[in-house]
C-alpha cells in the first residue's frame, strides 16, 4: 500500500517535466543553412536611355533594356536561423509515460492480494500518466504550430563580380564593373563620338577652301573682348581642317583696302586670294550680345551660310559661348538663313 502511493506520487510530481527539460535545453534551435538569393542592382546611364547587358562567362552580353533599370545578381548566402525546438517536451513526455507504466505495473503486482485500498493508488497513477502525457504533447502540439522561426542573420559566403556594357546611337559604349552585393548601384557614362573635323567638315569639294577671317565688328565700343572673339573664331575654323589667310597679310589688306561700303570685304577677300569671306557683327541688346556670322563665297559674291549665338555680355565665358560650334554649323551643309538661339 505505501509502496503504491510513493510510486503514485512521484509519478505526478513528473507530470510537466518535458517543459522543465525543454526549459533547460532551451526552446529554440540553431540551424545553418546555404542558399542562392538575387539581390537587386540599379543599373543607370549617362544619358538615359542607353541599352544595358550584362556580361557573361561565356562571352556573350544578354540585353537588359534600356536604363534606368533594376537588374538581379545571385549570390550565396549562408543563412541562421532560430527554429522552435520541442526534442525536450517530447522527450519529457515519453518519460512520464514510461514512469507511468511502471507504476502501474507495480501498483498491479501490490493489490494481488486483493486489498481494495490499492484502487485510489492505481486512479491516481492513471491520472497522472494521462495528465503529464498531456501536457507535455499539448506544449509541444501548439508550441510547434504557433512558433515561427526567426532569420537571425544572412552572410554573403561570395562576392561576384559583374560587368554591365552600354551602347547608344552617337556615343561611345561604356562598361563598368560591380561587386555584388557589396554595390548596389552602377552609373555607365557614355562619351560623345569624338568629331572628325576633317572629314565630317570639310569634304572634297571645300578641299581648296581659303577662308579670310574679317575682324568681327562691334556696335558698341565697351565690349572689351571682340578682338579675342575674332581670334577663337580663326582659330576654330582653322582647327576644322579649312585653310585660312596669314593674320599679318590680312591686316595689310584691310589697310591698304580704300573701299569703306559693306562690299569692302568682298575686296579684301579677292586682294588676299582667299575663296570665301567670313564676317560677323556683334548687337547688344541690354544685358545680352547677338552674334550673327555669315561665309560669303568670293566667286560667286553670295552668302552661301549665315549662323548665329547668344550670350550675357558680362559673362566671363562669354567669347566661348558665342564662338561655340560656329565653325561647325557654318561649314557644315552650308546652310542658308540665321539661326540665333
Amino acid at each position: 500500500m505505501m509502496r503504491a502511493l510513493l510510486i503514485s506520487s512521484t509519478c505526478l510530481l513528473s507530470t510537466g517535466c518535458g517543459i522543465a527539460i525543454q526549459s533547460a535545453m532551451g526552446w529554440r534551435s540553431t540551424e545553418i543553412s546555404e542558399r542562392y538569393e538575387a539581390r537587386p542592382v540599379r543599373v543607370a546611364t549617362v544619358p538615359a536611355g542607353a541599352e544595358v547587358c550584362r556580361e557573361s562567362s561565356g562571352g556573350g552580353c544578354p540585353a537588359l533594356g534600356l536604363a534606368p533599370l533594376t537588374d538581379e545578381v545571385d549570390v550565396r548566402v549562408e543563412e541562421v536561423v532560430l527554429a522552435p525546438s520541442t526534442l525536450g517536451v517530447w522527450l519529457g513526455a515519453g518519460i512520464s509515460l514510461v514512469v507511468s507504466v511502471v507504476t502501474i505495473g507495480v501498483a498491479a503486482t501490490s493489490c494481488e492480494d486483493g486489498d481494495g485500498s490499492c484502487l485510489a493508488p492505481l486512479v491516481l497513477t492513471g491520472f497522472g500518466a494521462g495528465f503529464s502525457a498531456a501536457v507535455d504533447g499539448m506544449t509541444g502540439v501548439l508550441y510547434g504550430a504557433l512558433a515561427t522561426p526567426t532569420v537571425e542573420s544572412t552572410t554573403p559566403l561570395e562576392t561576384p563580380r559583374v560587368t554591365y556594357a552600354a551602347r547608344k546611337a552617337g556615343y561611345e559604349s561604356a562598361r563598368s564593373e560591380i561587386v555584388a552585393p557589396t554595390e548596389e548601384e552602377v552609373v555607365l557614362r557614355l562619351e560623345p563620338l569624338a568629331e572628325e573635323t576633317a572629314t565630317t567638315l570639310v569634304d572634297a569639294a571645300r578641299t581648296q577652301m581659303i577662308v579670310a577671317v574679317l575682324p568681327i565688328e562691334a556696335a558698341d565700343d565697351s565690349l572689351e573682348w571682340i578682338d579675342a572673339l575674332t581670334r577663337r573664331i580663326r582659330v576654330d575654323v582653322t582647327a576644322a581642317g579649312i585653310r585660312t589667310v596669314e593674320v599679318a597679310a590680312q591686316e595689310q589688306a584691310v589697310a591698304e583696302a580704300s573701299c569703306t561700303a559693306e562690299d569692302c570685304d568682298v575686296e579684301i577677300g579677292r586682294m588676299l586670294a582667299a575663296s570665301h569671306v567670313l564676317r560677323g557683327r556683334v548687337r547688344r541688346l541690354q544685358d545680352r550680345c547677338v552674334l550673327a556670322v555669315e561665309l560669303v563665297d568670293l566667286a560667286r559674291e553670295v552668302s552661301v551660310a549665315a549662323v548665329g549665338s547668344r550670350a550675357d555680355c558680362e559673362d566671363r565665358a562669354v567669347v566661348d559661348k558665342l564662338a561655340s560650334s560656329l565653325p561647325r554649323d557654318l561649314l557644315t551643309g552650308f546652310r542658308t538663313g540665321t539661326s540665333a538661339p
